[in-house]
């Protein structure tokens, strides 16, 4: 009995403790949480009113500027309304953050982000300025505001978006830029001395870019200049060349650009040429880069210190100076499009070698649904002396077809007075085999011989890349034309040279390649090709090369260039070949060998404390070998580096000796990159010549709040605009500050993408404090865009704050600057509060509460010498 007694107040025990536990689980969620004070200080009183934080608001509401992320990739930059969220709002809180704020998303906003309306009716039922939760609208989707970098990140499925291109930027983001005038300047000149025959000969050589123009709106007004001076003992020679003048806008609802004067037709289709007039063209730089697509690459050798000249349609396109060995030109501009470019590599003992790039466009595929179009109504226009100007239309399309082959249609047509043509063509993308495209012109003409001449020209053009065995067929072309076929450009020659040569004459009139065009032999075929092979983790291979046949003779004009470059554990090699053959030119061939030692990789582990390895600067030693079909062989030592703290100042030093002709020559150079420009400065000696060369190159920005220099101008360019924050650096450029004003050039912006501007923070002087030091801009083609960052002059300063007893300022107190921006900031223990873009005099407001006798107000006077410190500190009492 005992027992079971027992064991019923055993039963009737634990059912009475789980129901109280289950009573007092359930009550519970009823009971508020807060904070206890006391476990900040022992002194309630010294602590601020913190309910706000207590019931989970993190942050207070308002408006805060933030960068806007969407599945992780930036959107843009923009002020944003939060207000608190809703209390016990389930679907809010499943993708709460801990700033207890939530964004105000109102349609428009929403639908900037790309939303599929059809997957997302409500987006046409509520009002525009409605906010909307976007969670409850897209139960996947989530908001979360990191408050410390105040970013804004939303995450939407894929489903309930639009689907856009990778690198798509809206076009409501693109900035036309501000009204400006701008000036490219690029002058370089030399004085020599010239020993011959115990003869001295002093010359001065001059030459000087201009270009030039203005930004109004949309509208880029454009000049390019130049000016060339050579005097060579009492003879003095110069020309001051006018090249192209252009008016230009953007039409981005169309992306499509309209040009009004001198520019170049497409060469996708046709032969790209030189226009004045007006032209109407698709432009793919609007396109993103996950949908778009030549400028060729040329390689050649040099002797001695030479001078490469390139030349297009007449212009020079292209001038440089080069050191003994191979070189390779990759940054031609890509204006120029097609057109058989002259290379001139004129050497220092004034031998020049010549040679000539057949150029033309890669196969014109285009996207699946993709239009590309261009219309030309202008009068041609050309640097040689022996042409017509007529005037003519041309209009070409290209389209991408919906097929498995990736087809694209093209044509197009020219109509002037003495000539028409008609373009037919296709291309298809062959999957592993690579890509084709093939067309036929049919063309009509009458020349300067007064007679009307009919052909037919066949192109075919192939590009392929065997990337499993690492060969790369940039381009192979093959090109045919009859007898009676001639291009427009051809076709405007005043004269032919076929007036004077028999019609059975085997010779090629040497003439023709600058004064006219040779009736009696026209080109025929014309092969070229370019190939690379990479060779394991060893180096590359490149091998191009060009024929062309004539009519009514069997003279070709050949050209090959083959190259070798490979890596040691140490050093770097590279071997190369040139082989060129014209009917007027005597053929010639060249052979190079190289080295190259990085020097600041072998100091750099011998002595790790050598100042030019710890601030990164480069060193190289190079040894270079050339000969040429002459049995001149010539050998090149040379330091090539960089110093400074930001590799500013690079440096060449070198020595030369020929052994053919027993010559030895030095060269030293330096090239100083500062904020406002580069300087290059350069002294060449040798028995026969001493010769001074300099160089001076850079841009300025004329605008509405002044003048602004800085390197040379790009295409597109960025005007930084911090007032009073002299001095500062912009991040990943080379020697690119602030002026005295706070102004900076940042060159060579990037059109229609999103551009990074930022300033290093840590080049700040000590009383400037700029709160967004990022900023992201979008410019259109040719725009000056304006990256205006707010600047707080002030004095940094650690303030301690006392009430009128005598005790510090509750902790957790908001402090704020009366009269001042809105800048706030929190009290941290004994009273403590860092305060930056403070004035030496002024105000301060703190409240800890909502009474009166929780607020205060603090009069302060900093030392004069607080703008010098990196931080001041002060105790201040209220009034």
């Amino acid at each position: 009995m005992t027992r079971c007694y027992d064991q019923k107040k055993y039963e009737n025990y634990l059912a009475f403790t789980i129901g109280c536990a289950i009573f007092f689980k359930y009550t519970s969620v009823y009971a508020e949480e807060t904070f206890n004070p006391a476990f900040i200080s022992s002194d309630i009183a010294s602590v601020a009113n913190l309910s706000q934080f207590a019931q989970g608001n993190a942050q207070p509401e308002g408006i805060y500027k933030v960068d806007i992320y969407l599945n992780n990739e930036y959107l843009t930059t923009q002020s944003m309304a939060f207000s608190q969220k809703v209390k016990n709002d389930s679907e809010v809180n499943a993708n709460a953050d801990d700033t207890g704020l939530e964004p105000c998303l109102t349609k428009e906003k929403l639908e900037a982000f790309n939303l599929n309306s059809k997957v997302i009716p409500i987006l046409n039922e509520v009002y525009s300025s409605e906010c909307l939760n976007l969670p409850k609208i897209i139960p996947e989707a989530s908001v979360r505001f990191d408050f410390e970098q105040q970013r804004l990140y939303f995450s939407i499925p894929q489903a309930a978006l639009i689907h856009t291109a990778r690198g798509y930027v809206p076009q409501e983001q693109w900035d036309e830029g501000i009204s400006a005038f701008l000036l490219d300047y690029n002058f370089t000149g030399s004085h020599s001395e010239n020993y011959l025959n115990n003869n001295s000969l002093k010359s001065n050589n001059y030459y000087a870019r201009l270009n030039s123009g203005f930004n109004i709106g949309a509208w880029r007004i454009r000049n390019e200049s130049s000016f060339v001076s050579n005097q060579n003992g009492d003879t003095n020679v110069a020309d001051w060349n006018n090249i192209s003048t252009y008016a230009q806008r953007g039409l981005n609802t169309l992306k499509s650009t309209l040009t009004l004067g001198d520019s170049y037709t497409s060469g996708e289709v046709f032969d790209s040429i030189g226009i004045r007039g007006i032209q109407l063209k698709s432009n793919e730089e609007m396109l993103p880069e996950s949908q778009r697509g030549f400028a060729p690459t040329i390689h050649g050798i040099a002797n001695s210190h030479a001078t490469v000249i390139l030349r297009q349609n007449g212009y020079i396109i292209y001038q440089a100076n080069v050191a003994p060995g191979p070189f390779v030109i990759n940054d031609l501009y890509q204006t120029a499009s097609s057109g058989d470019i002259q290379v001139s590599i004129e050497e220092a003992d004034g031998k020049v070698n010549q040679f000539v790039v057949p150029y033309s466009a890669i196969p014109i595929l285009q996207r699946e649904g993709q239009f590309k179009y261009s219309l030309t109504a202008a009068e041609f226009r050309s640097g040689h002396i022996n042409k017509n100007q007529p005037k003519f239309i041309q209009a070409t399309a290209s389209l991408g077809l919906k097929s498995d082959l990736g087809l694209t249609l093209y044509g197009g047509t020219q109509l002037a007075k003495d000539y028409q043509s008609l373009l037919l063509g296709g291309g298809m993308n062959l999957g592993q085999w690579g890509a084709v495209s093939a067309d036929v012109t049919h063309a009509e003409s009458t020349l300067a011989d007064d007679r009307h001449h009919r052909g037919q020209s066949l192109r075919f053009l192939y590009a392929k890349s065997l990337n499993n065995l690492g060969t790369n067929v940039q381009l192979l072309g093959y090109r045919y034309s009859t007898k009676g076929f001639y291009t427009f450009d051809e076709s405007t020659y005043t004269k032919m040279n076929s007036a004077l040569n028999d019609q059975s004459s085997n010779n090629l009139s040497s003439s023709s390649f600058l004064t006219g065009y040779d009736l009696n032999h026209t080109k025929k075929g014309r092969i070229q090709a370019t190939l690379s092979q990479q060779i394991g983790r060893l180096g590359s291979v490149y091998l191009s090369g060009n024929r062309q046949s004539y009519w009514n003779t069997d003279k070709t004009t050949e050209s090959i260039q083959l190259g070798l470059s490979w890596s040691g554990k140490i050093a770097s090699y590279n071997a190369g070949y040139s082989f060129s053959k014209s009917p007027w030119l005597e053929n010639d061939h060249g052979f190079s060998f190289g080295i190259s030692l990085p020097l600041d990789k072998l100091f750099k582990k011998k002595n790790p404390a050598a100042p030019y390895t710890e601030i990164g600067n480069t060193a190289y030693a190079s040894y270079a070998v050339t000969s040429d079909r002459q049995g001149n062989v010539n050998q090149q030592l040379a330091l090539t580096g960089t110093l400074l703290k930001n590799n500013n100042l690079s440096y060449n030093i070198s020595r030369s000796f020929n052994q053919h002709q027993q010559n030895h020559s030095s060269n030293v150079g330096i090239n100083w990159q500062t904020r406002y420009g580069r300087l290059d400065v350069g002294y060449y000696y040798s028995p026969a010549e001493r010769r001074l060369n300099y160089g001076l190159s850079g841009g300025l920005l004329l605008h509405r709040n002044g003048v602004t220099l800085g390197q040379s101008l790009g295409s597109t360019n960025v005007l930084v605009k911090a007032p009073e924050a002299k001095h500062a650096a912009i991040e990943n450029t080379t020697g690119i500050r602030t002026d005295r004003r706070g102004y900076a050039i940042v060159p060579y912006a990037s059109a229609y993408r999103r551009n990074r501007v930022a300033i290093q923070t840590t080049s700040l002087e000590n009383h400037i404090e700029i709160d967004e030091t990022v900023k992201n801009v979008v410019p259109t083609q040719g725009a000056v865009v304006l990256a205006n960052y707010s600047v707080r002059i002030g004095v940094r300063a650690l303030l301690t704050l006392l009430k009128a007893d005598g005790k510090p300022v509750p902790f957790g107190a908001k402090v704020s600057i009366v009269g001042g921006n809105g800048q706030s900031a929190i009290v941290g223990d004994l009273g403590q509060v860092y305060l930056a873009g403070l004035a030496l005099n002024g105000t301060l407001h703190a409240s800890w509460g909502e009474q009166a006798n929780e607020q205060c107000q603090f009069d302060y006077q900093l030392p004069p010498d607080s703008q010098t410190r990196s931080i001041s500190h002060l105790q201040v009492e209220c009034n």
